[in-house]
């Protein structure tokens, strides 16, 4: 966990009007572990904690993300949720996303044994490794709840993200561009794709959109590029 994360965990716990020890005995850990997810940034909690405070209120998604999920539709129950669950839905995404185990763990940042560790529900993730995760498309909620975020989607929304969904790599960066770009001079987008290929795409723009202006969009790069 950052320092920021930190500070929102401690804000969701007011917010709740609750102590450290009642955190303590919804989380089903001991004072002084949960102490140390408030005071010191190093510790990582895991998923299980995080789903079990979500279960009394917890805002998860404001905690590690800092987004606010408005739904005044979000359901009160969601589906079981041990390491088994959590590994079959981890599957089940790295399956959706076209991925490897080699391809998650790197996202993740952790070796490959750890990470088939997590599928095979004998460790659970931290909340590190699933901040990372949700950075290569893995749909964290999913992981959590067993439901999917398109659930809480608009109409017009969900045709948005399946349309998105269903580009390319190249396409996907000329669509946050133009999006990003309303109120932007010039402003790059840079999307990572698989095989660590990036592909950048630079936005140029006088004015706000309306006053007759053509956005120009070229690809300003497309490499490959290796981790070191």
């Amino acid at each position: 966990m950052t320092q920021e994360m930190v500070e929102r965990l401690k804000q969701e716990r007011k917010r709740l009007r609750l102590t450290q020890a009642e955190m303590a005995d919804a989380a089903k850990m001991t004072l002084n572990n949960y102490q140390k997810y408030e005071s010191n940034s190093e510790v990582d909690m895991n998923v299980m904690a995080l789903r079990r405070l979500a279960e009394i209120g917890l805002n998860v998604f404001y905690v590690l993300f800092n987004e606010q999920l408005e739904s005044p539709e979000m359901p009160v129950q969601w589906e079981p949720c041990t390491l088994d669950h959590i590994a079959e839905r981890l599957k089940q995404e790295r399956t959706r996303l076209k991925f490897s185990q080699k391809d998650l763990a790197d996202e993740a940042e952790i070796g490959l044994s750890v990470y088939g560790r997590y599928e095979a529900s004998q460790a659970e993730m931290g909340a590190k490794a699933m901040i990372k995760l949700a950075g290569a498309g893995v749909d964290t909620f999913y992981l959590l709840f067993g439901k999917r975020l398109v659930h809480f989607l608009s109409a017009e929304e969900q045709m948005l993200l399946g349309s998105f969904q269903a580009l390319g790599i190249p396409e996907r960066a000329a669509a946050l561009a133009y999006i990003q770009g309303i109120n932007a001079t010039r402003r790059t987008i840079r999307i990572k794709g698989r095989q660590n290929q990036y592909v950048e795409k630079t936005l140029s723009a006088n004015n706000h959109y309306g006053s007759g202006n053509v956005l120009n969009l070229h690809i300003e790069k497309e490499t490959d590029e290796k981790k070191n």
